[in-house]
Parts: C-alpha cells; sequence; structure tokens
C-alpha cells in the first residue's frame, strides 16, 4: 500500500507536468525556459520543468533543506515574509511558508528474482527542494558565495572526439539537422521539434570551430 501511494504521487506530479508542458510549448515562454533550464544542467529535464513550474522564471538555486546548511550555510525560512527561521517566531497574522518545489529522485533497491539472483531495480521518489531567496545566513557561520558550488560543464578540446561523434550519431539517427547560429548570449541552443532541428549558439560553443571545420553540420 505504502509503495502504491508513492507510485500514485509520482504518476500524478508527470500527469501535471506533461499538461503544462502542452500548455507552454508553443507559446513565447518556450525560449524563456531554455534560457532558464540552463542554470540547472546537472538537473535532468523533468526535474528543470518541475522548478519552473512550482518555483517561477526568477528561480535561480534550489537544493534540499539539509543541503543548503551543509553547503552555503544557510536556513530555510518557515515564512517568507516575515523571514522567521522557527514557525514559534512567525509574528504574522497568517504564516507564509516557502514553496516545496517536488523533484524526482532516482533511487535503488534491492530484489531477488526467481533464479535466486539479486538484482538492482531503480525507482523514482518525490522529493522537495527550496529556493535559495526562501533562505537566511546561519549567524555564526562564514557566507559562502552560491556561484562557488555550482556546478558547470566544460569540455576539452582534446578530449571531445568521442563526444562529437556519440553526438552527432544521436542527431543523424532521429533525421535532425545541426547547425550553429547567433543567439542570444545566455542562450546556449535549443532542440525544435517542429523543424527537427538542433541549433547551438555559435558565441557560447568551445568545440564550434572543430565541428565546423570538420563539415559536419549544416552552417547558418
Amino acid at each position: 500500500m505504502k509503495n502504491e501511494t508513492k507510485n500514485n504521487k509520482v504518476k500524478d506530479l508527470l500527469d501535471d507536468l506533461h499538461k503544462s508542458v502542452d500548455d507552454f510549448f508553443n507559446s513565447d515562454k518556450w525560449a524563456n525556459y531554455l534560457k532558464f533550464s540552463s542554470k540547472f544542467i546537472t538537473r535532468s529535464a523533468n526535474n528543470q520543468l518541475l522548478i519552473w513550474f512550482f518555483g517561477g522564471e526568477d528561480t535561480a538555486l534550489v537544493m534540499g533543506y539539509k543541503q543548503f546548511i551543509t553547503k552555503l550555510n544557510r536556513l530555510v525560512v518557515a515564512c517568507v515574509v516575515c523571514r522567521a527561521i522557527a514557525n514559534k517566531n512567525c509574528s504574522c497574522d497568517e504564516r507564509t511558508p516557502p514553496v516545496r518545489i517536488p523533484q524526482l529522485a532516482p533511487m535503488t533497491y534491492k530484489k531477488t528474482n526467481e533464479k535466486g539472483e539479486e538484482e538492482e531495480k531503480l525507482f523514482f521518489r518525490v522529493v522537495y527542494v527550496f529556493k535559495y531567496s526562501d533562505t537566511e545566513q546561519i549567524d555564526d557561520k562564514p557566507y559562502i558565495e552560491p556561484s562557488s558550488i555550482v556546478e558547470k560543464i566544460d569540455v576539452d578540446f582534446e578530449d571531445t572526439e568521442d563526444y562529437i561523434q556519440a553526438f552527432t550519431k544521436i542527431i543523424e539517427d532521429n533525421k535532425f539537422e545541426l547547425s550553429f547560429q547567433n543567439l542570444e548570449e545566455d542562450l546556449g541552443g535549443y532542440c525544435s521539434y517542429s523543424t527537427n532541428e538542433n541549433v547551438i549558439n555559435r558565441n557560447k560553443s568551445r568545440i564550434c570551430d572543430k565541428l565546423e571545420s570538420e563539415r559536419r553540420i549544416c552552417i547558418s
């Protein structure tokens, strides 16, 4: 019964997510979302969408309650209006709690199959994260700059051959075209399912020259 309840939560969350995607996919919000998602490169596409829908476009950094304490020396507030850390210290007539942003966290467990062999099974559990703006610095702890813990993707030119081959093969196998264009500075690129095209920002890509020189792409 407990597992069934967890599965239903995940299903309901995915159903809501797909409906929300349908509502904005072809709207002018799409370009804004592409810029937004680039701030959360270590999270899955589904979790990026959940941050967008629940946290809002202004969300810049999210983490779990304990992660904020251990990584940034910050506490999630109990009320976003009076900024009280504990419920009992809230001075508002009605407490306004921070938004809990759902995320799908991959989990594993081991199960013995019919042959008596132990197998590792994968499942997803709903967990919650909070926005940086809904936290306060712990008084007796040193301040840590948020940008210092943000993970970034950095590709070394000398080690990109396998990556380039795999990347272009996936695109070609799915009958998409790959091109480079001059896009806005903070946009890394985008994928268009209506035109079957993958576009990478020429102004930001470190592998652009290598790809173009090998004539593996169409130039825009």
